[in-house]
């Protein structure tokens, strides 16, 4: 991180604490109250969702549901670890109390946490356009394997290399914009592309026949205006920070919890998958799984009789 990046987060403390100081008492107990929900119900529903999938042979298939898993274990990290910490930190610098380098370190890994997940809605995008055109790699198992570990890396890779790197406002760039404009432009092709090839089949519908199955659109759609939504109250935040007086605590409160929205909206989306909507309304911790038809063993016994 750059001095210069440093010394902007710095500014963006010194303006939380000036609020702290101008405002209500009631507005740090709403804020901390709506950070613990957050933080509650954020690990509950994605760990839920998360084992469900897990759960399931037929939905922990294909990179689809690898990529989605992914996504789940990244909100877990914001709401489990990241938030709390950050709600933690909030207790201390209000009574005064901690140093500020230490509380930079958890917002630095919530922007790591944020390109994760951009990014991955990319790949997303891309898995969703081979569906469509039906594009299946010929590769050999190992290959596969090798090919979906580093996609599944690489975000956390760069993402962490590129905090480091480069400046704040190219990382945040590369953070929001970049991949939310290659999803969206790479979803607008893949619809024409469905378009084109089935013109039988309803724009946001699902499709399966003998040779492939696709899936409906719009919780491609719905997961990316989570996304823009969410990166959105960042931008807004950081732009109008020079301009906001110091009753502006509504401001801030709302770009921080829109931000944090993120970890609930994220599964609830995907109840807009008709197999993971089914496994999440059947699913239960203690019950044991159907044995799969391909795996069931029939024994015949000869009457003597």
């Amino acid at each position: 991180m750059k001095p210069s990046d440093k010394n902007n987060y710095r500014s963006c403390f010194d303006f939380s604490d000036d609020l702290n100081n101008h405002s209500p008492d009631y507005i740090f107990t709403t804020n901390w109250t709506v950070g613990i929900v957050f933080a509650v119900i954020g690990t509950i529903i994605n760990v839920w969702f998360l084992a469900a999938m897990l759960k399931s042979p037929e939905i922990r298939s294909g990179m689809r549901k690898i990529v989605l898993c992914v996504m789940l274990a990244v909100n877990i990290s914001v709401s489990a670890i990241t938030l709390p910490v950050i709600l933690i930190q909030d207790i201390l610098r209000y009574n005064r109390i901690g140093v500020l380098d230490v509380c930079i370190v958890p917002i630095v890994v919530v922007r790591i946490e944020d390109f994760i997940g951009n990014w991955y809605m990319f790949i997303l995008a891309c898995v969703y356009t081979a569906q469509v055109v039906n594009f299946v790699p010929r590769l050999a198992p190992l290959w596969t394997k090798i090919f979906t570990v580093v996609s599944i890396i690489s975000p956390i890779v760069v993402g962490f290399f590129l905090e480091r790197l480069t400046s704040n406002r190219v990382y945040a760039l590369l953070e929001t914009i970049v991949p939310h404009s290659l999803t969206s432009l790479l979803l607008v092709v893949t619809a024409v592309l469905k378009y084109r090839r089935y013109p039988y089949v309803r724009l946001f519908d699902e499709f399966t026949d003998d040779r492939c199955h696709i899936d409906p659109l719009y919780p491609f759609v719905a997961l990316l205006v989570g996304a823009v939504v969410s990166g959105l109250s960042q931008a807004i935040f950081m732009i109008s920070l020079p301009f906001l007086p110091r009753n502006g605590h509504f401001v801030l409160f709302v770009c921080i919890h829109v931000r944090f929205l993120r970890i609930i909206l994220v599964p609830v989306m995907l109840l807009l998958f008709p197999d993971i909507k089914k496994q999440i309304k059947t699913w239960r911790p203690c019950a044991r799984s159907a044995p799969c038809p391909e795996n069931l063993v029939v024994i015949y016994e000869k009457n003597a009789a």
